[in-house]
């Protein structure tokens, strides 16, 4: 008993050590450096050091030998002593506040939050919100690192994108007081380039001196036009073929190479800059953001270095340019608003694009019209394409893209003189032979000379000479 009695002091004195106002402990630093520089063998090596006794214990109750640092039984000790030494004292809560962002995060309610708090694994939902409150200065503070880069000549660049988000909240019981609660909020993100343009010069033409020649593609632009045809509509038959899936789905390309292609599987850098009151409907509102969002415009002698664009819907996209065309009496390039170039994100732009092309070929009326979209949509039983475009965006995308493939292997097969998709495409001879780099020649000639083809039959039909096969790649 006295062994036992003479054990608890000692480890009394390490946890009141430890645990003691100002002693500057790893679990006693909750600023925002703090939390992400927190490792587990950092906190371990304290323990050792300062607490030897009490790790000794709780790593012997955990394990009979000691455990590999990283390991599920170091990790069950490391809480263990989280949760006993927060008891003790509410200053020690990293290891609390870490597992309520992790709660958080993944969906957790505020009131199982709460509950678990009670029991020492988290903090109170309400502390929670109160330190990410605070945090608030410094989510911003890369990016502004990275704007005072752009501003000094930097490549760094990044653009800022924003989309607003709008609810209605009916009361249970109307009345006078009570009514409908009305939300307007803006999200605004900044997007970091993951290409580094290179430095060009700033210097064009004005309109009257630019050659009228310079809109009409170039050779060489229309070869590029007709090389990514190529590609699209071989993948597209490659895809949709057994037999030449077979032949070609393990080597031919997924994607079309370019100058920056090693760029493309880098990971997106994004950080959010908070939801904002603002409703983008409203002009002197969305001044009001904008006038807010220009400490992300890269300036240098209170001047504009360089425009930030602005993405969003096209709603989003038209009302920038209403707030700037309202400060356009402004005195500093700021105040204008110039600090923006509002543009049309690629999303909402696809989006236009599909609307304008469902108004022009789609039909509820043409059910019995063979080859009408509408037609096609019922023989494939596609119920899920119908309303608006924006309300059924990929059902439509998926019933184009069937329609789009079904017509490029037709092409196809009529080319190499198959009548039926089951029927087997005669290969060279000495196909098996041949190199991958061969193969892929081999397909892609076909296409070009598929694509020539059909482009000389509509020009013949409308009774027009062919200068150029290529110009097919307009089509």
């Amino acid at each position: 008993m006295e062994l036992v009695q003479g054990s608890r002091k000692i480890v009394q004195a390490e946890c009141k050590a430890i645990s003691k106002r100002g002693s500057n402990a790893l679990l006693q630093r909750k600023t925002h450096a703090d939390f992400f520089s927190f490792r587990w063998e950092h906190f371990y090596q304290e323990l050792k050091s300062t607490c030897p006794a009490l790790l000794s214990i709780i790593t012997a109750t955990v394990s009979d030998i000691p455990p590999v640092i990283g390991s599920k039984p170091f990790l069950h000790a490391m809480q263990t002593v989280g949760v006993a030494l927060h008891g003790r004292s509410q200053e020690m809560a990293v290891l609390q506040y870490m597992n309520g962002f992790l709660l958080s995060h993944g969906g957790c309610t505020q009131r199982d939050i709460e509950r678990l708090s009670q029991i020492g694994l988290t903090v109170h939902p309400i502390t929670l919100k109160r330190k990410l409150s605070d945090w608030q200065e410094v989510l911003d503070k890369e990016i502004l690192e990275v704007r005072d880069s752009w501003a000094d000549g930097g490549n760094a660049k990044y653009q800022i994108i924003g989309d607003n988000w709008d609810k209605n909240i009916l009361p249970s019981y109307r009345t006078s007081d009570r009514k409908t609660l009305s939300l307007h909020l803006f999200h605004v993100y900044a997007i970091l380039d993951r290409v580094s343009p290179t430095p060009h010069s700033s210097h064009s033409l004005a309109p009257h001196e630019i050659e009228l020649a310079t809109f009409i593609p170039s050779v060489q632009e229309q070869e590029k036009l007709m090389k990514e045809l190529t590609f699209l509509f071989s993948s597209s038959i490659v895809a949709n073929h057994p037999q030449l899936e077979k032949q070609f789905g393990n080597i031919y390309p997924k994607h079309l190479e370019h100058r920056y292609s090693y760029c493309a599987g880098n990971k997106t850098k994004q950080y959010p800059l908070g939801l904002y009151d603002c409703n983008e409907n409203k002009t002197p509102e969305l001044i009001r953001l904008l006038k807010t969002l220009s400490i992300y415009v890269p300036c240098k002698d209170g001047e504009v270095v360089e425009p930030v664009f602005f993405g969003g819907d096209r709603l989003t996209d038209e009302r920038v340019q209403t707030a700037q065309k309202a400060m356009a009496n402004a005195e500093t390039q700021l105040q204008r608003l110039q600090g923006f170039v509002s543009k049309i994100e690629d999303f909402h732009r696809l989006m236009n694009f599909l609307e304008a092309i469902h108004k022009l070929t789609y039909s509820t009326k043409s059910a019995v019209d063979r080859g009408t979209v509408y037609y096609y949509r019922n023989l494939l039983n596609m119920r899920n394409v119908k309303g608006e475009v924006y309300n059924a965006y990929r059902a439509y995308k998926m019933l184009y893209y069937v329609i789009l493939d079904a017509i490029c292997l037709l092409l196809f097969l009529h080319h190499m003189g198959v009548s039926d998709i089951e029927q087997e495409i005669d290969l060279p001879t000495n196909f098996a032979t041949t190199s991958d780099q061969e193969k892929i020649d081999y397909i892609d000639s076909n296409i070009q000379k598929t694509t020539g083809h059909q482009h000389c039959r509509m020009e013949d039909s409308s009774a027009t000479t062919v200068t150029n096969p290529m110009h097919m790649s307009y089509l």
